[in-house]
């Protein structure tokens, strides 16, 4: 089957017709696809499958000290790549089923990414467009690096005493504070590393090659000359060029984690980080392809990389992290600039699948100087896409939109040559290791910080004004995103703002937060503590795990135990969590020994129609629950609830209420619920979730009752943002 990697006049023709069928709007991948079938009789297509999984990072456990904090990170992470293997093997195994009947099998799957590779027809493409459990298909194409030109890289040696980037963004004073990347991993998917050169002396932990042969123009560089190696030497740097040497590489990885004590060049961002080099480029004799729009003189022989090992590669390391602690994932290449976001891209869901177990993509913004416009993947909202500046200002060169999300420095970059030596190279491709690097740095600091923590951090730093722009972009400072870690003055994001939360008064009055999992998966909460007057940030707050089906109680005094500098009277907290659930404010007033509601916040205040967490029949706030049942049918009817323990969401049994009157109601305390199912009233602490079930019509209303008087309606909740 022949690939087809450029656009013949036939497919130009067929595209021209295709757009004239959707009616001058925008071409989806699938018209691409369709046209390119219809020119070719059949094209090789990248198929991504629907995935439900929410964008929420791993969050931080800061239990504990850097060792035990770590290694709850990593079997989180194992978790989330056990989670993302079973809904991948789900959604596939349906496509998988449909495609043998109509005899066709995919070439290529992958394990923890939704996707895979396959040879279509038109019928075929067709069967995957309508498929339920298809999200996109699109043509395997190549991209390029994201250098200025390979024949840039030279072995000048620098003046005696030249400072180079690595002081410019402060990275060294980070390192005197012993934060050096040591215990994390970074991962490039690149044209291959010299592992011979000193900067990575016993640093390569993992490498692989994927590396796509179509015919005599399109030609692996794995070394064992197949289109995929693994082991020790598979990730070599490739042949020389047209006699330019394969340094892309070589030259990125020393950036992020090299570590030659020997040479003023030879330290990386993160020199005590360790390093997995995957080679995902092919060797191209071909004009169409390597010439770049606009050149004058052609050019014959490139190396591009192909999506399909691009993803091969970010499935490798999505499996390689529950043996290493991967920080960052560094991408240096790119495809044609365009403005917004373009999460429509074939590598999102890759990325997505990455950031869910805390694993950052950084991602070059590319190198065509345009302001307001960014090369895909970098426009992936949900990567870190990475322009360029000297050591203050904008390169010229450089991509940036108000998209992107980091400057570093990108000019000039002294690092490894391949053979042995330095070299200086230019382009957007050198500021992302900066990024990658200063992210291990990080999480060398704090192991479990999710990747909107670090990015937050990252954030910190100076804003770089962009010339003929209305926006800024942030600028590496290493210094201050590890000195805004430690003394937790950033949060991952804002989340669902609570206010007027009270911190202990003289009497015992407080505020309590109670946490709902509706998910089946378990989750975590962060929350930002904020002066209730002033805004001012005292830092932020990481639950314990929240199992599904569950609810989380947690009194302010348990709160504040890790925030010693929160004062004021009232507080605000942004509460984000990895799983969309809901988040509930209490107060307990000691005086009079009863409970409210108050719950109120900036993302719509709700009421829960057929769930009722947070039950309670010995309330130690003096509150015990009932539910009343309301029946919108017009007959009567008997509501039946799944019963939870809400401390670890397993099921307490089922219960089903008595006949419900036509537009009536029945209120029933929940002790009576409980008895119902066997079981006897706990302590204080024993809380339960009742779920209605579907089959009847009307809704379940929670309250509290003091004194037997329902005082409080505890089905009014707020929506957790997700982070």
């Amino acid at each position: 089957m022949i690939r087809i990697t450029a656009l013949t006049s036939a497919v130009l023709a067929a595209l021209i017709s295709a757009a004239s069928a959707v009616a001058q709007d925008a071409m989806t991948a699938e018209d691409v696809a369709a046209a390119e079938i219809s020119a070719q009789g059949a094209a090789r297509l990248i198929v991504q499958f629907r995935d439900d999984g929410a964008v929420a990072d791993v969050p931080e456990n800061r239990g504990g000290n850097r060792e035990r904090a770590a290694g709850g990170a990593n079997r989180e992470r194992a978790a989330g790549v056990a989670r993302e293997r079973s809904r991948v093997a789900e959604r596939r195994g349906n496509v998988e089923r449909s495609l043998s009947g109509r005899g066709r099998r995919f070439r290529e799957t992958f394990d923890a990414i939704p996707y895979a590779v396959i040879d279509a027809d038109a019928s075929t493409l067709e069967m995957l467009r309508r498929h339920p459990d298809v999200a996109g298909v699109f043509v395997d194409r190549p991209m390029a690096l994201a250098e200025i030109e390979l024949s840039d890289i030279d072995a000048d040696t620098p003046p005696a005493g030249e400072a180079n980037s690595r002081d410019d963004i402060r990275a060294r004073e980070v390192w005197a504070l012993g934060a050096t990347g040591q215990g994390q991993v970074v991962a490039v998917l690149d044209s291959g590393v010299d592992s011979t050169h000193r900067m990575f002396a016993d640093k390569i932990v993992a490498e692989a090659c994927f590396s796509t042969t179509v015919n005599g123009n399109h030609k692996t560089l794995c070394p064992n000359d197949t289109d995929q190696q693994a082991g020790p030497g598979s990730a070599t740097f490739c042949p020389a060029i047209d006699g330019k040497p394969c340094a892309h590489g070589s030259h990125v990885a020393g950036i992020a984690v090299g570590n030659d004590p020997t040479n003023i060049d030879g330290q990386g961002v993160a020199p005590g980080a360790n390093l997995i080099s995957i080679q995902i480029f092919t060797q191209i004799n071909d004009a169409t392809i390597c010439t770049k729009t606009g050149a004058t003189t052609q050019v014959q022989t490139c190396i591009r990389t192909y999506t399909s090992d691009q993803l091969a590669g970010l499935n490798t390391i999505l499996s390689l992290s529950q043996s290493f602690p991967i920080a960052a994932v560094n991408m240096s290449f790119g495809g044609e600039a365009q403005t917004g976001a373009c999460d429509t891209n074939p590598l999102k869901g890759a990325i997505d699948s990455l950031r869910r177990v805390g694993i950052a993509a950084v991602i070059a913004a590319g190198n065509d100087g345009k302001v307001g416009q960014m090369s895909p993947p970098a426009c992936i909202t949900t990567s870190t896409s990475v322009g360029a500046v000297g050591v203050v200002a904008p390169t010229s060169f450089t991509n940036v939109s108000p998209l992107t999300d980091m400057m570093a420095p990108g000019s000039s970059i002294r690092s490894a040559a391949v053979g042995g030596g330095y070299a200086n190279a230019s382009g957007t491709s050198m500021a992302t290791p900066h990024i990658a690097g200063a992210i291990a740095v990080l999480k060398s600091a704090r192991p479990a910080a999710s990747v909107a923590l670090i990015e937050s951090a990252l954030k910190t730093g100076p804003a770089t004004a962009i010339t003929n722009a209305e926006f800024t972009v942030p600028r590496l400072d290493v210094l201050a995103a590890y000195n805004g870690l430690a003394n937790g003055l950033v949060v991952a994001n804002e989340g669902t703002l609570v206010g007027g939360v009270i911190a202990p008064t003289a009497n015992g009055s407080k505020s309590v937060i109670r946490v709902y999992n509706p998910t089946s998966t378990q989750g975590r909460i962060t929350a930002s503590v904020r002066d209730g007057t002033t805004g001012t940030v005292f830092g932020a707050w990481d639950s314990p795990p929240i199992p599904g089906r569950s609810l989380g109680q947690f009194d302010i005094v348990q709160i504040l135990q890790s925030i010693p500098s929160a004062t004021g009277a009232t507080l605000t907290l942004g509460v984000s969590g990895t799983f969309a659930g809901y988040v509930q404010h209490l107060t307990w007033n000691a005086a009079t020994s009863t409970a409210g509601n108050v719950s109120g916040c900036d993302n719509a205040a709700t009421a829960l129609l057929t769930e009722a967490p947070g039950l309670a029949v010995n309330g130690g706030t003096n509150l015990t629950s009932a539910l009343v049942i309301f029946n919108g049918g017009t007959s009567s009817a008997s509501a039946t609830f799944d019963v939870y323990r809400a401390a670890d969401g397993v099921s307490a049994g089922v219960w089903t209420s008595a006949a419900v009157p036509p537009r009536g109601s029945a209120r029933v305390a929940f002790t009576s619920v409980l008895a119902g199912l066997g079981l006897a009233a706990g302590p204080p602490s024993d809380l339960y979730v009742a779920r209605m079930r579907s089959g009847f019509t009307g809704y379940v209303q929670h309250t509290g009752v003091a004194g037997g008087i329902d005082t409080a309606n505890l089905s009014v909740v707020c929506a957790i943002r997700t982070q």
